[in-house]
């Protein structure tokens, strides 16, 4: 009893605070592409992504989170080089869904505070940076950003990853025990000419907005969910930081988006797990000159095998369609999008193929090598294939 009091006693003083607890995740990227023309434009490359969370609990059921963040993190490029107007790189080769690099800055990436209102209803109030991933269920083994699928891509459906959402209100509704109904409206980040202003384009109800539900069923091993993310944007158009070049319709004024998203997983036993997703996005440019709907499809299956080697390992194979433009309704539109003269979707199909192994080294630190093999880049088959030989370094306390 005298050495635990002194231990106790020991701990009290040097904690870190007697509300907040903080929490630090570094993962590190060494990666290279290879191919006809990519083992040319790119390098070996190292990047990191650093994160500290301050999580508060003031009651014992809430918690407010600040997080900052750094990173380097940065696209390989697939050296795509059709159509001649999109040439160069593709978020196909994207490991996170983190727009752009941050050059090593801290910057502020998460301002959260989640509370519950009686014993079946969460509420997320959100002013920074945030997707429908953070509040409801992707249902996919592989969504850990660190510990998941290297890829952006085989983490989750790409529906969920509306750009620019800066801040906005969500909740969990739990309608039973095997049923959930969650829910949310955000803002988007209009950034005009360089500059954030509250103009007659931008703001809580003029600007763009994403507004999204999905119904959550999970009983025993079976879990599906039905998606449904209705955006407006002026600035970034539809964008999900995954596909072709030509499924982000960008540029072509202000875009309105419906998406639908089917995802589900079944767990045949503790040690492997089948799952997928299918999403389609119907996007409708109102810009002056452009005005007409686009189509874009994608879709994946998923093999997940849980305590690989060992408890706490996990091995993956992700098998999909990256998102692909599979029609537009007009030239004009076609063309502000960058497609050539007289194309008005993706020429061909290409297909997201990897594989990976995460072998957790202990409880804090995971190694995680995987391969992944695009082909026909830019979903055009005059692009050559690429294939990325990345090794993740997880490092989490």
């Amino acid at each position: 009893m005298d050495a635990l009091e002194a231990r106790t006693a020991t701990l009290e003083k040097q904690q870190f605070s007697t509300t907040t607890k903080l929490g630090v995740e570094l993962v590190s990227y060494l990666a290279d592409a290879f191919g006809r023309n990519a083992s040319n434009a790119n390098n070996p490359n190292l990047g990191y992504r650093l994160r500290l969370d301050f999580d508060t609990s003031f009651s014992g059921r809430d918690r407010l989170r600040v997080r900052l963040q750094s990173t380097n993190l940065r696209r390989l490029d697939t050296a795509t080089e059709f159509p001649t107007g999109l040439a160069g790189q593709t978020d196909e080769s994207r490991f996170l869904a983190t727009s752009v690099s941050q050059n090593g800055q801290i910057t502020i990436n998460r301002l959260q505070y989640r509370f519950p209102v009686g014993e079946l209803l969460t509420v997320y109030l959100d002013a920074n940076t945030i997707d429908p991933s953070i509040v409801t269920d992707p249902i996919t083994p592989f969504n850990d950003q660190v510990l998941g699928s290297p890829s952006n891509f085989g983490q989750i459906n790409p529906i969920f990853f509306p750009v620019g959402n800066r801040a906005g209100i969500a909740a969990n509704l739990r309608v039973s025990p095997a049923i959930s109904f969650d829910f949310g409206y955000y803002g988007e980040d209009s950034t005009i000419g360089g500059a954030n202003f509250p103009d007659n384009k931008s703001g809580i109800f003029n600007g763009g907005h994403s507004a999204w539900g999905q119904l959550v069923y999970s009983s025993g091993a079976l879990k599906f969910g039905l998606m449904y993310i209705n955006t407006y944007s002026v600035v970034n158009g539809v964008d999900t930081l995954a596909g072709s070049n030509a499924a982000k319709v960008i540029g072509a004024g202000p875009v309105q988006g419906n998406s639908y998203g089917f995802q589900f997983n079944y767990r045949f036993s503790p040690r492997f797990e089948l799952g997928g997703w299918l999403g389609y996005t119907a996007a409708r440019s109102l810009g002056d000159g452009t005005k007409g709907d686009a189509s874009i499809w994608n879709y994946a299956v998923n093999l997940a095998f849980p305590d690989l080697g060992k408890k706490g390992n996990l091995g993956g194979i992700v098998f999909g369609m990256q998102p692909k433009l599979t029609g537009t309704s007009n030239d004009a539109l076609a063309q502000a999008i960058g497609l050539p003269a007289g194309q008005r979707s993706d020429r061909d199909t290409g297909y997201h193929i990897e594989a990976f192994y995460r072998h957790q080294l202990s409880d804090n630190i995971s190694v995680t090598p995987g391969v992944i093999w695009l082909t026909v880049p830019n979903h055009d088959n005059r692009n050559p294939d690429v294939v990325i030989g990345v090794i993740r370094t997880t490092f989490a306390f």
